[in-house]
């Protein structure tokens, strides 16, 4: 019986099993408590101490309103189950006394479960209304932490109520102050009337989001902060509505890869096989990523009319990975043809033109430019390709001085300065 008094809500749960099954016996066997109003006299005090208990376990950190919105709302929820498995553990001894009543000769198990019972699921009725308060408490808290933009004025509004709810001069816990159930009342009508303000903010911000994973983004970190029923919903409705302009997302990114497949367009900074994948990732990455997030919504996904998005986007998909490794696998047949320069005489003379030539391939530079954009893209590049990058600082070493030896030869000799073949 002393974890009644001093244990935790799990440790009382745990204790209920043995504890009614010595109740059971002492009504088998005890002369005093075999009649129906001790037996619920005695039950009335086990159910009272329980719920003391709760109160206890829940206050133990101070009052609700000073407390993490989140854990008081654990701890209450603990204290609900405990009133379940509490009514399973009374039913299932119940049942075994008046199984074996029969056969034993013995007394059923009678008592006055409206009385054993009433308290306690009164005080129970009383935690699910306080879960209900709460739990939008915690949310707007959320809200607030955030710092979302725009949300200032309902965030005032908020500490507005919860101040003056926070000062109420009565217990929430005693079932006794029917007055607590007049201002939940009013609590939730003041928070419908603020949670349709939030609702007007959520629909008026996915307006002027300009890209699907933005709008994505703004979501999910609505969602990661509400969790009133109502308000979730309407963001389900909300990520459907996402869903069906990736759709149209998906079909410019299908426009836009058949008009450019031919001649993508090329940032300035990178060769042209490296600009073509860049850019054909880019496009891929716009698809691909809502589409990881999607994927963790089956509500979405099973859809009649996701089907025809899915196809679309495998559609596409594939055809901008097959543009990349046509891309990649030409310019990997091409890399031993540029390695061949390295084979060609270094200084020529042209046949009508008496000036030297640095016969220096430019195809090899375009080489090393690829393969080092190429490693940065996390390309595999061919083992031809690494060892001529290996060699870059030689060969630009090399290079410097071989046009550093024609000029020298140039001023010399009094001859024009070499014509140098890039």
């Amino acid at each position: 019986m002393g974890v009644l008094y001093e244990g935790t809500t799990a440790e009382v749960a745990e204790s209920l099993q043995p504890l009614l099954h010595n109740v059971k016996m002492m009504q088998q066997i005890s002369r005093y408590y075999n009649t129906e109003q001790r037996m619920t006299t005695l039950f009335v005090k086990i159910t009272n101490q329980m719920i003391n208990n709760c109160r206890s376990n829940i206050l133990k950190k101070g009052k609700p309103w000073d407390q993490n919105p989140e854990e008081l709302v654990q701890t209450m929820r603990e204290c609900l189950k405990l009133y379940q498995n509490y009514l399973e553990q009374y039913d299932t001894t119940k049942n075994k006394v008046v199984l074996s009543s029969p056969k034993d000769g013995e007394e059923e198990f009678e008592v006055d479960e409206v009385t054993i019972f009433g308290r306690m699921e009164a005080f129970n009725s009383r935690l699910e209304k306080l879960i209900s308060m709460f739990t939008t408490v915690g949310q707007f808290n959320r809200i607030a932490k955030h710092g979302i933009e725009g949300m200032d004025e309902i965030n005032a509004k908020f500490l507005q109520i919860a101040e003056s709810y926070s000062k109420k001069p009565y217990d929430m816990f005693d079932t006794t102050k029917t007055m607590f159930d007049k201002d939940f009342i009013d609590f939730e009508i003041q928070i419908k009337n603020l949670e349709n303000q939030l609702q007007s903010f959520v629909n008026t911000s996915f307006e002027t989001i300009p890209s699907t994973e933005a709008a994505l983004d703004l979501l999910q970190k609505f969602q990661s902060i509400i969790k009133r029923q109502v308000l979730i919903a309407d963001l389900e409705q909300k990520q459907m509505v996402i869903f069906q302009n990736y759709g149209l997302d998906l079909d410019f990114v299908q426009r836009t890869y058949e008009k450019y497949k031919t001649a993508p367009p090329m940032p300035r900074t990178m060769p042209p096989v490296a600009g073509a994948i860049t850019w054909c990732r880019q496009l891929l990455r716009r698809i691909e990523e809502p589409m990881l997030k999607f994927n963790k919504s089956p509500q979405i996904m099973t859809t009649k009319e996701s089907i025809k998005i899915i196809k679309t986007y495998n559609r596409v998909g594939s055809a901008l990975v097959e543009f990349e490794a046509l891309w990649q696998e030409a310019w990997c047949k091409s890399v031993l043809a540029a390695k061949a320069g390295l084979q060609a005489t270094l200084v020529i003379r042209h046949p009508q033109n008496p000036r030297l030539f640095a016969n220096f391939d430019p195809e090899i530079l375009q080489l090393i430019r690829e393969s080092k954009c190429l490693t940065r893209l996390n390309v595999l590049i061919p083992e031809e390709a690494t060892l001529v990058l290996m060699q870059d600082e030689k060969f630009k070493t090399f290079y410097g001085r071989l046009l550093f030896t024609l000029k020298e030869y140039e001023r010399v000799t009094g001859r024009i300065n070499p014509v140098i073949k890039m």
